[in-house]
């Protein structure tokens, strides 16, 4: 179904395409054309603001860049929520929220430096907890030891000319070839 402001946009369209609106209506129809993955979208201002750069995006707060949109003037959610986002928004939010966690993690760290260590040296845990605590130490001040990987086999390269070497059956071979190379270093001594 197409309601009035679709209508009028697509008459518009069809006026400059000499493209009748039944033609466009058909075109536009959800799930009708190709594989049934194209349809019209219409984006705001905002979100159009959001795709040609005009709109700078750490202006808005988290709970705005989660739902996708600007708060109305109010500072309410009124309307509907956007069909379509623009990769930038999810992309500051991604980075808002590592940003975030990177730094609580560097904040807590000599906490939980300060527990595992705390761990380690108490006798009354068990071994196997103190065993991982010391690990969880090594591997984060002196690197995790790199895993070896021995992998055995001719490299394809290696394969392929092996394959591509064709030997003469012994009838073709001639057995006095041996022989005239020596006579030919003989000959070019003298």
């Amino acid at each position: 179904m197409v309601n009035g402001n679709q209508a009028a946009f697509l008459s518009i369209r069809g006026k400059r395409r000499s493209v009748s609106v039944a033609a466009l209506k058909e075109k536009y129809r959800v799930g009708q054309h190709g594989n049934g993955d194209r349809a019209l979208v219409r984006l705001g201002p905002c979100m159009t603001g959001v795709l040609i750069g005009r709109e700078d995006l750490r202006t808005w707060d988290d709970e705005e860049l989660r739902r996708g949109r600007k708060r109305d003037k109010h500072g309410g959610w009124q309307g509907r929520d956007p069909i379509v986002v623009a990769k930038a928004v999810h992309d500051e939010l991604v980075r808002r929220t590592l940003d975030r966690a990177n730094k609580l993690l560097i904040d807590n760290l000599e906490m939980a430096l300060d527990v595992l260590t705390t761990i380690m040296l108490d006798d009354e845990i068990e071994p196997k907890d103190r065993l991982t605590a010391i690990k969880m130490i090594t591997d984060r001040a002196m690197g995790k030891e790199p895993i070896k990987l021995d992998i055995k086999g001719e490299a394809k390269w290696e394969v392929a000319i092996a394959d591509s070497i064709v030997s003469l059956p012994a009838e073709l071979v001639d057995q006095h070839q041996g022989n005239r190379d020596e006579e030919n270093d003989d000959d070019t001594d003298e």
